[in-house]
């Protein structure tokens, strides 16, 4: 065997190359960004570590060489990040939660901030202040629904203004619950603390009730 097939040889078993360690002709070849292309090898430069030259400041070059479609794939597994597939559970699940927000918002409507602030005859310059006052001092809360912020219209009443319970309710509610969305959908799902009933529908009318029950939640669990 021929020296110059003995090194092919080599060159064959190892696609990898660090370019410190290729032979002077070939490295001059690479740095002078010279095209190497044969017919079963493609090379692959990408710059990675710092190298001694002013003619690439930006660093260094890696020369991957892919010498069969086997060699090919190996690599593109390499540079593939690796992606966590849902399962299907979890992919049904999220189907569901989707088709219950939509529901939520269709059966009892939600306000922008600049609804809100119209609703209650606001004079705001900044038509989102009255919305976010009211959100920070926990008088109402808002969802994230389809890129927007709005505001479940069953906290308000026919003048715009927050129901008082919504601010008893919403610091038991969150020591219970970290996402908006579970807090909407405490208020309308039947609660066994109301015999069944949905919260949302005592609102204003059996306050009391309503808390006690999200009291008794909190503190044995269950709806």
């Amino acid at each position: 065997m021929t020296e110059s097939e003995s090194n092919e040889q080599a060159a064959e078993s190892e696609p990898v190359l660090d370019i410190l360690n290729v032979s002077g002709d070939l490295r001059a070849r690479i740095l002078d960004e010279e095209p190497i292309v044969g017919n079963r090898h493609v090379y692959l430069l990408a710059s990675t570590v710092d190298l001694d030259t002013t003619r690439f400041a930006a660093g260094a070059r890696v020369l991957v060489r892919a010498a069969s479609d086997t060699s090919i794939d190996r690599l593109m597994s390499a540079l593939t990040p690796t992606v966590s597939v849902p399962s299907a559970a979890v992919l049904e699940q999220a189907r569901r939660n989707v088709e219950l927000r939509e529901r939520v918002i269709a059966q009892y409507g939600a306000l922008s901030a600049k609804e809100v602030a119209d609703l209650a005859g606001s004079s705001a310059a900044n038509r989102g202040q009255y919305a976010h006052v009211l959100s920070r001092e926990q008088r109402v809360f808002s969802v994230n629904h389809r890129r927007q912020v709005l505001y479940p219209a069953f906290q308000f009443d026919s003048d715009g203004e927050p129901l008082p319970v919504i601010a008893s309710l919403l610091p038991l509610l969150r020591e219970r619950f970290t996402r908006a969305w579970e807090i909407a959908v405490w208020f309308v799902n039947p609660n066994s603390w109301l015999n069944g009933q949905k919260p949302v529908d005592l609102l204003g009318e059996l306050d009391e009730a309503v808390i006690e029950a999200a009291r008794a939640g909190l503190d044995r669990g269950g709806f």
